[in-house]
């Protein structure tokens, strides 16, 4: 897959999100079917049987929780992003 098709497969994943109703499903759905198009084929270490079900199920699970954080942090009105580096600090560091 070359670097633009990647961009475009991005652009129309984050069109076909910001139009949908209902985010979450779209998104949890999204993630499914993108882990069962890109990720699935690969070959991980251990049988396919074992690993590749909890692996999208795990993918899945954490596409939703960040979803859910982020959901949370909208409706609560607090600043974007939630990294602790973008804490405003009204001091400044002393040097010793």
């Amino acid at each position: 897959m070359t670097f633009s098709a990647i961009v475009a497969l991005i652009t129309d994943e984050v069109k076909a999100f910001s139009l949908s109703t209902g985010k979450r499903v779209h998104l949890l759905d999204r993630v499914g079917v993108l882990f069962d198009l890109y990720i699935e084929p690969l070959d991980a270490p251990g049988p396919d049987a074992l690993v590749d079900p909890p692996a999208r199920a795990s993918l899945i699970w954490l596409a939703g929780a960040l979803f859910d954080v982020v959901a949370k942090r909208v409706a609560e009105g607090e600043p974007h992003p939630p990294w602790p580096s973008a804490i405003a600090t009204t001091e400044t560091p002393e040097e010793d």
